[in-house]
């Protein structure tokens, strides 16, 4: 369901990036190849490999050194709730702080 909120959030001018990391630091696993999609700078969905094969995406994927500010992507200390939630507001409204609306409902 979060997914379907990507053209609409687009639509109202939000940012969106599909990133993928080099070394991704913090997380339990190797997240090597793993698609990244982020919002306003946050990273909401990691997509394995095993389940999207993204190799003609190679046009419109970024690849990053790693999550950190200067990247522009990095963990917002929000939580699924929060980020669906700012999702579906951005996904009717323009111009909101999703980032805000993330952290308010997590």
């Amino acid at each position: 369901m979060s997914l379907g909120t990507v053209a609409s959030l687009i639509s109202n001018g939000y940012n969106v990036r599909l990133v993928q990391f080099e070394k991704e630091e913090g997380v339990p696993f190797d997240a090597s190849g793993w698609l990244v999609i982020a919002v306003e700078g946050m990273p909401i969905f990691h997509v394995s490999p095993d389940d999207l094969d993204s190799s003609g995406l190679e046009d419109i994927v970024e690849v990053l050194s790693k999550n950190n500010e200067e990247c522009g992507v990095k963990w917002q200390g929000t939580n699924k709730v929060g980020e669906f939630t700012a999702l579906l507001r951005g996904s009717l409204e323009p111009g909101l702080d999703l980032v805000a609306i993330a952290k308010e409902h997590s």
